[in-house]
């Protein structure tokens, strides 16, 4: 089950709401808008094992609309870590696993207690240290083959991360920077996307960590440096056609800041 999309529910459902109420918001100007299909793969990926989320610009605007509180925004902005953390690792190892790091992770950064924080937290940081890195450098979706398109070849899983909002789609725009920027790489891109995950998934922890209860920062301060440093080593450690590149380096530059920021936190 999609863990954003079930507790999205949740919380519209708290303001008597419902994902149908979404639809009106096709019209609005983006990135703020929902698209119809947007609205269709949230429901859908409540009962199956399919992601669907909202961007932050989504989220805003329903807050506007609904009058969503600080403890909805907290509740929705842990799902969405807990979601991207689901999705990634479902790409690698069996569902069920990935479905209990999930929701571990949302226990995790909704938690007030400060011994269950840290058992929370040892429990995630040894799950995280155990991830395989093969093939993480380049994501793979299984049962589906690659795409190829006239800037190159791109898996399945990564055509999917550019056609729908996804916390996870945030990262790409590292590297295709600006609407008049010089075209992006499709290989490199494919080759840096395991980096991409964790440096994203890194900053999705900052940003709570910085918002964290004094009780929560340490142990998500410490999932965000988890992260970063993995985004870094896969980064470094890239296939052949994407070492030495631009883009490499400026990935490389940007998880230095954040583990800057991650230090500062404690």
């Amino acid at each position: 089950m999609n863990i954003f999309a079930r507790e999205l529910v949740g919380v519209l459902a708290s303001h008597h709401k419902e994902l149908s109420d979404l639809f009106k918001y096709r019209n609005v100007d983006p990135p703020r808008n929902i698209p119809p299909n947007t609205v269709l793969r949230l429901k859908a990926s409540l009962d199956g094992a399919n992601s669907a989320t909202l961007n932050v610009d989504q989220i805003e605007l329903l807050t506007e609309e609904f009058g969503f509180d600080d403890a909805d925004l907290d509740r929705l902005h842990a799902a969405l870590v807990a979601e991207a953390i689901r999705t990634l690792i479902a790409d690698r190892l069996e569902a069920t696993l990935a479905e209990q790091l999930g929701e571990l992770t949302l226990t995790l950064l909704l938690e007030e207690d400060p011994a269950r924080v840290k058992a929370a937290s040892e429990s995630l940081l040894a799950s995280v240290r155990g991830l395989p890195d093969e093939a993480a450098g380049e994501r793979v979706l299984r049962g589906l083959p690659p795409i190829t398109g006239e800037r190159g070849t791109v898996s399945a899983a990564d055509a999917a991360l550019f056609a729908a909002p996804d916390p996870l789609a945030d990262a790409a725009a590292l590297l295709v920077g600006a609407a008049d920027a010089p075209p992006f790489r499709l290989d490199v891109l494919t080759a840096l996307s395991g980096a991409l995950d964790a440096y994203e998934l890194g900053v999705l922890w900052l940003a709570m960590a910085q918002r964290a209860s004094a009780a929560a920062r340490g142990g998500q301060a410490a999932q965000a440096r988890a992260y970063l440093e993995r985004a870094a080593r896969l980064a470094r450690t890239c296939p052949e056609r994407a070492d030495g590149t631009s883009e490499q380096a400026e990935l490389l530059e940007e998880i230095a800041r954040a583990l800057v920021d991650a230090a500062a936190i404690g």
